[in-house]
């Protein structure tokens, strides 16, 4: 994904200018793994792009913010490093702790 792209979109948020997801294909995010070999490698690659990301944390805040309490079938692709089911899975482990403080 090219930074041109992030310069004229104003709906951007600025922590996307650092992200190093935005110099790669877009679809890397979107393999399932659950298929060929090579769309779990793609998945696998994806991940450790997240994984060394120096904004990972703002867009894992960004993505909770969005998807909010939506069920693991209804998010998608891969963000901050997580699959929709592991995104799920924080999402209900952040609702136990809220509800227990």
């Amino acid at each position: 994904m090219s930074r041109a792209r992030f310069l004229f979109d104003t709906s951007v948020p600025n922590w996307h200018y650092d992200a190093d997801c935005r110099d790669h294909d877009p679809e890397l995010w979107f393999a399932d793994g659950t298929g060929k070999a090579t769309a779990y490698k793609d998945l696998l690659y994806a991940k450790s792009i997240c994984d060394a990301c120096p904004v990972r944390q703002l867009c894992l805040d960004d993505v909770m913010r969005q998807e909010g309490g939506i069920a693991a079938e209804g998010r998608h692709g891969i963000r901050a490093g997580l699959t929709p089911d592991e995104r799920y899975q924080q999402h209900r482990r952040n609702n136990r702790k809220k509800a227990a403080a």
